[in-house]
């Protein structure tokens, strides 16, 4: 199965390190990574992904700065360009951030079906960009990766019970790895 993984963050980065390594563990899964780009400068973003044994995105869309919903436009535009009409079977987002919202609303868009790991605890504040982001993303996801058993009542709370998975937390397995 071909799958499209979203990041756009420094925490993203280790977050995605445990389960592209599974990954490639595997030869029923070839994973092609996606970077939206969010830092400014690609050379410090690379730095990164070799202090934690990353490697490079196979895509880099160079898309930051901004409002959210100007990024969020740009993000979806050069996904849409990056993919060129090839139809992954799934996309992986993770967290709340502008990028994770982008990359789920792409994959819906084009039926994609997507996996949100962190889909997590709420800070049920809605002024917050954040939780606005986790709320939709939760909406469109049909795989829902969940670190705890609070976030799995939260999501219960919200009418949300299918696709809910309780698999712990990527951050722990990465400090663990």
């Amino acid at each position: 199965m071909e799958i499209l993984t979203v990041i756009n963050a420094r925490l993203h980065f280790v977050k995605v390190v445990p389960v592209s390594r599974a990954f490639a563990q595997t030869s029923a899964v070839t994973e092609t990574l996606g970077y939206t780009g969010k830092h400014h400068d690609f050379a410090m973003s690379e730095q990164q992904f070799a202090s934690i044994r990353l490697r490079s995105p196979d895509i880099n869309l160079g898309i930051n700065g901004g409002i959210p919903t100007d990024a969020v436009g740009r993000m979806l535009q050069a996904l849409d360009a990056a993919v060129d009409g090839s139809v992954p079977g799934a996309v992986i987002v993770y967290g709340d951030t502008t990028s994770t919202l982008a990359g789920a609303i792409n994959a819906a868009g084009r039926n994609v079906p997507v996996a949100h790991i962190e889909a997590r605890l709420r800070s049920l504040n809605r002024s917050m960009p954040e939780e606005r982001n986790r709320v939709l993303v939760v909406r469109l996801s049909s795989l829902l990766f969940v670190p705890t058993q609070t976030g799995v009542r939260n999501l219960a709370r919200e009418g949300v019970a299918n696709g809910v998975e309780m698999v712990g937390d990527v951050m722990l397995d990465a400090f663990l790895q």
